[in-house]
């Protein structure tokens, strides 16, 4: 799993859910991964904590949110099939907001 794939995960919650990577690629063949999970509901928080994504660019079945502050940490194992990539400057934003989430400066 590469950085700013969105892939289906199962996170325990009985039901895969999409994952976007946000682990230094070096770390793609390690045994975890390092993922903010993805909501198909309308979040009120806006940016940076959350980035909107449009189902008609992800394939996915609904209008989705990347919930920058729920950062997760899951075994390899658990992650399934490609569903996307961001764009680039998709994952800038990501990139951006994660410095602000985590208290890393710019």
């Amino acid at each position: 799993m590469r950085r700013g794939e969105i892939r289906w995960a199962d996170l325990g919650e009985g039901q895969p859910r999409p994952v976007l990577a946000v682990h230094a690629d070096p770390l793609a063949a390690a045994s975890t991964v390092i993922v903010l999970p993805l909501v198909d509901t309308a979040q009120t928080a806006g940016p940076p904590l959350v980035l909107q994504l449009s189902a008609s660019v992800t394939g996915l079945p609904s209008n989705s949110s990347i919930k920058v502050d729920l950062i997760r940490t899951l075994p390899a194992v658990c992650v399934g099939e490609l569903v996307t990539r961001l764009r680039d400057d998709e994952l800038s934003y990501i990139d951006d907001a994660l410095r602000e989430v985590l208290g890393l400066g710019s």
